[in-house]
């Protein structure tokens, strides 16, 4: 691949997993069944958070007790329909992975999902065609011991295990943008799944629909060529 970025860092849910109906569908059960008022708006903008920044928000509005019922709820609901395969990709992105691969990209995900549903991910969406092996990577909540990670700290590590001459975080959300910025790294906006533009408005460059993205890249390293030249 003649290109100056050579690696590209994907979020899951939203950026590449169209998971939105099928969490707010799980929600809206949980906040029935326990009587909890949680809205759709405050949930979402937890959404794709470190579990750590999860509780610190929602006890402003509930008890640690709370808090703890409220995601044994959500995250068991949610493994079971996830378990009976009942989620997508966004459409568009079975070939938009395909032409990266075969266009010699370093492909990597970097995700807050949690050990259990990375497993079910990979198996049904058949994320090891394009993220295993030379060249690739996969960073997700629970993969290492370290403590309260973070996605700069998974950008990290995904770098340097990929030996990263540069890279472009792909993520819908202001904390995949932040932790690009804060490794030094270009990034694109989703704005397709569950931030807002506004949220993003701190992206390098944006796409409305996955599939733009191979376009995007190309005008990306020709305008990178022509200013170095």
């Amino acid at each position: 691949m003649d290109s100056n970025y050579d690696t590209l860092i994907f979020d899951l849910d939203g950026t590449l997993h169209d998971s939105k109906t099928l969490v707010l569908k799980v929600h809206e059960t949980c906040v029935t069944e326990l009587s909890f008022k949680i809205s759709k708006e405050i949930f979402l903008g937890l959404f794709g958070k470190p579990i750590h920044e999860v509780r610190k928000e929602l006890s402003v509005i509930l008890t640690n007790e709370q808090i703890s019922t409220f995601l044994d709820c959500y995250f068991t609901k949610l493994l079971k329909i996830v378990n009976q395969g009942q989620t997508c990709l966004f459409p568009g992105s079975v070939e938009v992975l395909d032409n990266l691969k075969v266009a010699g990209w370093k492909l990597a995900i970097c995700t807050n999902v949690h050990t259990p549903f990375i497993k079910i991910y990979r198996e049904i969406f058949d994320l090891d065609k394009w993220f295993s092996g030379e060249g690739t990577s996969i960073y997700w909540s629970g993969k290492s011991e370290q403590e309260n990670e973070t996605k700069e700290w998974m950008i990290q590590q995904i770098l340097e295990e990929l030996d990263s001459k540069a890279a472009i975080m792909v993520g819908d959300r202001k904390v995949d943008i932040d932790a690009a910025r804060k490794n030094n790294i270009a990034s694109i906006g989703c704005l397709y799944g569950f931030g807002t533009k506004d949220e993003l408005k701190e992206a390098d460059y944006f796409i409305n629909n996955i599939i733009e993205l191979p376009t995007l890249l190309n005008e990306i390293n020709l305008r990178k060529k022509v200013t170095l030249d």
